[in-house]
Formats: structure tokens, sequence, C-alpha cells
């Protein structure tokens, strides 16, 4: 029942032709509306009698509102278009999903970063899982099945020595062999200290052969001493050794090491019999900012986000000939780069409406929002920007299509313009930007911009 309680707190009802409770259901961001207010009229009304011709019906609303509760309804977006449809509010499309459900009830605890290093995808599983268990001492040594009340006679099986954690991993005469070894060939001093292994201050998230190696030296020194325990095999740096460096040659033959995980150290590779063959492949290439067909108008639009958080927006809208009409640069404080782009969309459009500039070409450098928009799935807290977008586009002439960044540079420019000035701001083409200007006449006499992509290339 808890869990129902929590979930249902976090489930949202997006308005279409309203056939959903307008007292019960939960389509205000604070929930239903009985439970802020007083119901006034039958209860079973839905929302469908509040509607007409696809806007609130305001002196229906006032009827059975307080003017307080009144504005907030008026603000919330209709698509009479589409049927109602329910919104998971943890989730960044809006569709309800086991890990967004699991993140909202877990309780975390704070993050190490060693962990990120543990769960490299060079390692298999079984490695990860011992590996992140033994940086927590939850390995079943000697010491530790002593602490947890088991009555046993201790011996390490590389030595005379008591077995503990610490001593088999660490200081044990076999573990500072292996520890050694590597540490000479990969420069690292003191290299039985795991942190030392790490390139820059945190561990990579990607993986690298380097970071990787001090838990692929904990795993084998595992795999040596339960042989020993078990099957009565010696437990042998010389072995350990081996073995290791046999992973590393596989794990690269198989796929599971790529060459990106010897990033700075391919000159290594050899030590470990692996050959990285492969070359960097730059492609040059012409990208063109293309004129819209007539009657065609065109809105190129973009969003950018700082290493501050901090987003702003930027377009404009060209005649066929590829002449602006009219630009806007926006800024909106701090949120995501997703939100620029469709805010980017939506400001467009609304001067696209205000100067009746239909039919619209639109062109956005976002893959993401292009696919939201044609998908018409997205978070909540973007929902209001999606519906508005969408209310455009149904009642006007519109297609809408991804653009290579490099033939969008004014709409760019313009987004950067609105970072730097934190205002929202309409231009014509007299008082516009010289910058922004002059990348448009590039456009409209078909200059081209250079776009180079560099990629390994792989025998």
């Amino acid at each position: 029942m808890n869990i129902k309680n929590l979930a249902e707190g976090h489930i949202r009802w997006s308005i279409g032709k309203g056939d959903i409770s307008f007292w019960y259901d939960a389509w205000l961001s604070d929930g239903p509306l009985f439970n802020r207010c007083e119901i006034i009229g039958p209860k079973e009304r839905k929302i469908d009698w509040f509607i007409e011709h696809g806007c609130w019906n305001r002196d229906r609303l006032e009827l059975h509102l307080y003017p307080a509760m009144l504005d907030q309804v008026l603000l919330t977006p209709i698509s009479p278009y589409l049927d109602d449809r329910l919104i998971w509010k943890p989730s960044s499309h809006g569709n309800f999903t086991t890990r967004s459900a699991w993140e909202l009830i877990r309780l975390r605890n704070t993050p190490r970063d060693i962990y990120t290093a543990c769960w490299s995808k060079i390692l298999s599983p079984t490695m990860s899982l011992f590996d992140w268990r033994c940086t927590q001492h939850k390995i079943p040594t000697d010491d530790i099945l002593k602490i947890r009340g088991v009555p046993l006679a201790s011996k390490c099986q590389c030595c005379d020595h008591e077995e503990s954690l610490e001593h088999l991993f660490f200081s044990g005469s076999v573990a500072i062999r292996v520890w050694e070894h590597f540490g000479r060939i990969f420069g690292v001093q003191q290299a039985s200290q795991i942190s030392n292994w790490r390139i820059f201050n945190s561990w990579r998230s990607r993986g690298h052969i380097r970071e990787c190696m001090p838990f692929l030296i904990l795993w084998f020194i595992c795999i040596g001493r339960n042989d020993s325990k078990h099957r009565g095999i010696m437990i042998r740096p010389a072995a350990i050794i081996r073995k290791i460096r046999y992973y590393i040659t596989t794990a690269f033959t198989s796929g599971l090491m790529k060459h990106e995980h010897w990033q700075g150290l391919q000159s290594l590779a050899r030590n470990f019999d692996v050959v990285l063959r492969g070359f960097k492949r730059i492609t040059v290439s012409t990208i063109s900012w293309i004129k819209p067909p007539d009657p065609f108008y065109k809105l190129n639009s973009d969003g950018c986000r700082s290493n501050t958080g901090m987003i702003s927006t930027g377009g404009l809208i060209r005649y066929t000939n590829g002449l602006v009409l009219t630009a806007f640069h926006g800024f909106l404080g701090e949120g995501s780069v997703i939100k620029a782009e469709l805010t980017a969309i939506l400001q467009g459009l609304l001067i696209c409406k205000q100067h009746q500039c239909f039919p619209i070409w639109i062109e956005t450098d976002s893959a993401v929002a292009l696919q939201i928009i044609l998908s018409d799935h997205c978070s909540w807290d973007l929902r209001h920007t999606l519906t508005s977008i969408q209310d455009i586009r149904a009642n006007h002439q519109t297609h809408i299509s991804h653009v290579l960044r490099e033939a969008n540079a004014p709409a760019d420019a313009l987004a950067a313009l609105g970072m730097k000035e934190k205002c929202y701001s309409e231009f014509s083409s007299l008082n516009l930007d010289k910058h922004v200007a002059g990348l448009s006449r590039l456009d409209s006499k078909g200059y081209p911009y250079i776009r180079i992509v560099r990629k390994l290339v792989l025998h």
C-alpha cells in the first residue's frame, strides 16, 4: 500500500480530449483538485465539459473554482487533438520504467568513485562483483570469518603467516611480487595502493587498462589462493602474472577490451601481446544551409547550456531567398539542454504565429528534441512546451527535420548571444547582430561550411 501511494503521487494526466475526472484525477502538478478546494457541482464532472474549441471555458471554470485556483487551471495546456495520456514524472520520456521506480524508492549511500572502476566493461560481471565486495572487506578470508564468529586455524597459502585480507592481497610475498611486476610496466609507485593506479583525480567511467589492473590483480590472487586451498595447486607469482596477461590478450581478441581502453598507453600494448592496428581517418566534407522551397519559410533554432547549468535559446526565420525576416534569442536560467532546444523551437513558432509565417520548415540540430516532437512523449516538466508546439503544428502546416550543427551556425550564434545578454530579444534584419547577419548572408549565397570528422578505423 505504501508503494502504491508513492507511485500514484508521481503519476499525472496530460489533458487531451478531456475524458478524465475534473475533481479526482491528477492532472495538476499538485495532485487532484478535490484535495485542494471544495467540490462545487457534480462530482462526476469530466474535464471536457470545461473545454470549448480546444481551450478552457473561463466562464464555466469561474462557476466551480476560486480565483486563486482558476489561474493555475487556465495555465494548464490542452491537446484536444490527442487522447488523454498518463505521464510517469520520474522518467525523462514520461513512460513508466522499473529503473526510474527503483531510483525513486531506493536509499542511496554516498557514492564512491572507486566503484566506477570496479564495474568497468573490461571486467566480467563476476570479477566486478568480487572487486566491489573486496573494496568493502566482504571477502571471506580467515580474519573476516573469525570476526563473524567462525573458529578456525588460519594459515596463509603463500607463507606461514595467518591469512588476512590485507596480507593475502597486498602485503604477502606473492602479492608484493605481482603488484611490483605490473607497477614497473605501468610506472606506478607503491603499486599495492589501489588509488595510485588512477590516471586523474577520479576513476574513468568508461574503463582504462591502467585503472583496471589492480582489480585484475585482486581477482587472480584470489583464484590462486582458492586453487591452493581447495585443489592443492601451489600459489606462485609467475602463474598469477601469466593468467593476468592471458586474460588481457583474450579480452582484446574477443572485443571485450577495445582500443580506447589503451588511450595514452598504446606503447605498452605489446607487453601483453596486444597489437593495436588501425589509423585515424579524417573526413572533410562541406555542409550547406538549404533554402526552403516556395512558399515555405524556414525556422532554424538552437539551445545551449553553459558549464554552470544555465541555458539559453536562439533562432531566426528566413524567406525562401534566404534573407532574414526576424531573429530572436532568450535566457532561461538553470535547466537541461533539451528544455533549451524545445523552448527555442516554441519561441520561433510563436513568432511565426504572430507574423503568419506559414507554412514553416523547422530545422533543429538536436536529434533528441526532434524525436520528442515526432513521438509526442516527454517528461512532465516539458509537457507545457511540447503541448504548445504540437498545438501550433496541429493548426498550421509545418515540416520539421534535423540539420547538422555546421549548417545551423546563425541559430547557434544567437543562442550564444542569449547566454551573454541574459535576456529575451527579437530582431529584424535591420538591427541584427553583425556576426549573425554575416553568417546569414553566407547561407543565402550558398557558401558551405567545413565539417571535419575524425574516426579510428581498425584493420
